[in-house]
C-alpha cells in the first residue's frame, strides 16, 4: 500500500523538507510511515540523541534585536578593536582603512540590520560578525573603482531595508 497524502498538504516530510540550515538536520526516514516517528525505536534512535546534544557555544544576534544603544556601541567597539585587528591588523595599510570609532554608529542609525553578530554564550562577547550594507548605486561604483574606502562610507549612502527609517 502506498503513502496516503492529503491534497495540497505536502508529504509531511516523507520526502524530506525544503529547508536548509546548520541548525536543522534533515534525516530522511523513508522506511517509516506517517505515525511511526512517534514509536519508541524512532524516538530512541533519533529524538533522544538530538535532545541530549550540547547547543552551540555561539548565538546569533541580529542588529535589529539590539534595543540598547550603549550595548550596540560596546559590541561595535569590541568588533573594531579586537576582532578586526586580529583578523586584519597584520595586513599592509590596515591602519589606513580602519573604520574610525563612531562611524558604524551612524550606519546603524539608518539600518541596524546591517550587522549580525556571533555572540559567545559564556562570555557574552562577540566572537564574529558580518556587516552587509545595502548602499546606493553611486556609492557602490565608487567603492568598486577604489575611489572610496570602506572607512569613508557615510550614513547618507546607506539604504535602509524595507520598514526602516
Amino acid at each position: 500500500m502506498g503513502q496516503q497524502i492529503t491534497g495540497r498538504t505536502g508529504t509531511a516530510g516523507s520526502e524530506g523538507f525544503e529547508w536548509s540550515s546548520s541548525a536543522i538536520e534533515n534525516a530522511r526516514c523513508e522506511w517509516f510511515g506517517h505515525s511511526d516517528s512517534l514509536m519508541r525505536p524512532h524516538i530512541e534512535q533519533k529524538w533522544i540523541p538530538f535532545l541530549f546534544r550540547k547547543p552551540s557555544p555561539l548565538a546569533l544576534l541580529h542588529g535589529r534585536d539590539i534595543q540598547d544603544g550603549e550595548k550596540f556601541s560596546r559590541i561595535l567597539d569590541h568588533t573594531g578593536t579586537i576582532i578586526d585587528r586580529e583578523a586584519f591588523g597584520k595586513l599592509p595599510h590596515y591602519s589606513d582603512v580602519e573604520i574610525p570609532r563612531g562611524l558604524s554608529i551612524t550606519w546603524i542609525e539608518v539600518n541596524p540590520d546591517i550587522y549580525t553578530f556571533l555572540i559567545d554564550r559564556k562570555s557574552g562577547k562577540p566572537a564574529g560578525y558580518i556587516n552587509a550594507m545595502p548602499i546606493e548605486d553611486r556609492l557602490y561604483a565608487d567603492l568598486r573603482s577604489g575611489n572610496l574606502g570602506d572607512n569613508e562610507v557615510t550614513a547618507e549612502g546607506i539604504v535602509p531595508y524595507i520598514g526602516h527609517r
